[in-house]
């Protein structure tokens, strides 16, 4: 079992394990979200070393509307690319944005407005974001 971490900000996306000298800057995104969410995903190859993703999701949040799609990029370790794309969403959601991603068994939740998670499945191959509602506190 391999121990990594990963750091964002709004220039640069760090990636190592905890020991020194042991960090990756990652390539320049190709597209500048002001505001942003990110997840990291990690696979476990054991025929060959570790590969990850970073998925960089655009939070545009305007009081008067919610996002009917949310354009991403993700960072393939094994191609050492940024891809960019366009998920749909139904219902529309907003994006928290500066918010960190949950990833479940592969599957990215990020915190969404109105008590709700944002949920996409990159192995799918749909580009959607799915919604989920979260309980109130009564």
């Amino acid at each position: 079992m391999a121990f990594f971490f990963a750091v964002a900000t709004r220039r640069d996306i760090l990636f190592g394990i905890p020991s020194p000298n042991s960090t990756t800057k990652f390539p320049k995104p190709r597209v500048y979200f002001e505001d942003l969410c990110m997840a990291f995903l990690a696979e476990d190859h054991p025929s060959v070393d570790m590969r990850y993703k970073f998925i960089r999701a655009k939070c545009d949040f305007s009081a008067n509307e919610e996002m009917k799609t949310v354009p991403i990029e993700t960072f393939n370790s094994k191609t050492s690319t940024w891809n960019f794309s366009t998920l749909s969403c139904a219902p529309t959601l907003s994006l928290c944005s500066w918010s960190v991603a949950t990833v479940v068994k592969g599957v990215v939740h990020w915190y969404a407005a109105q008590r709700n998670l944002a949920v996409y499945d990159p192995q799918s191959g749909e580009r959607h974001l799915s919604s989920i509602k979260l309980p109130g506190l009564n």
